[in-house]
């Protein structure tokens, strides 16, 4: 394998459940049966090649084994929610003035937690 994460086990992925990997590796990797070839197949880290080393049954998730991970998730959750209620209520309380081609769809609604990758509106002059 040529890709950092892998190197140093051979490519070796382990056990992957497809909804794990991106649609189009998914689809071909689990296209083929144990022992094949699946690929090349275009992701987007790059294109895709391997083989299906073996493939193991569906195992149900024990708690004890989730349940640290369920804990977290529930954790960030919840501090995001609070996070979010309050700078909403900020926002609302900050009596903000936006120019017209700066004008969210809900002008008291935080911002999204992942960052705009959109140009700003045609005529906006920054």
């Amino acid at each position: 394998s040529i890709d950092e994460s892998t190197r140093r086990v051979g490519g070796d992925l382990g056990y992957l459940a497809a909804s794990q990997l991106e649609a189009p590796v998914a689809k071909a990797a689990f296209g083929v049966q144990e022992g094949q070839v699946y690929g090349p197949v275009k992701g987007s880290h790059g294109w895709n090649v391997g083989v299906v080393a073996a493939v193991a049954p569906i195992q149900p998730a024990r708690y004890a084994d989730v349940k640290a991970a369920f804990r977290k998730q529930l954790q960030q959750e919840q501090e995001v929610r609070i996070w979010t209620d309050w700078l909403a209520k900020v926002i609302r309380e900050a009596d903000i003035h936006y120019a017209d081609a700066y004008r969210p769809a809900d002008p008291d609604a935080p911002p999204p937690l992942t960052p705009a990758t959109q140009p700003p509106p045609e005529g906006a002059n920054p």
